[in-house]
């Protein structure tokens, strides 16, 4: 809901996400955090954060003057 909301109220970052198309979404990190990411060097992990902005995306995929009107 917070990521939903974040993306619902800043009109920039939607559109920086919506220009990211089809592409796979992967927060990776060092810290091997593999639950919201996947670890850096072996690429495991649930990417959790990357399957939300994903699903937030696909949501999004309407024209911007849809939501703002």
């Amino acid at each position: 809901e917070l990521v939903f909301q974040k993306f619902r109220l800043h009109l920039d970052l939607r559109q920086d996400l919506l220009e990211t198309g089809e592409e796979k979404l992967s927060e990776y990190n060092h810290w091997r955090d593999g639950y919201w990411g996947m670890y850096e060097n072996s690429g495991r992990g649930a990417n959790n954060l990357g399957k939300i902005l994903m699903w937030v995306r696909n949501f999004f995929d309407y024209p911007l003057d849809f939501y703002t009107e």
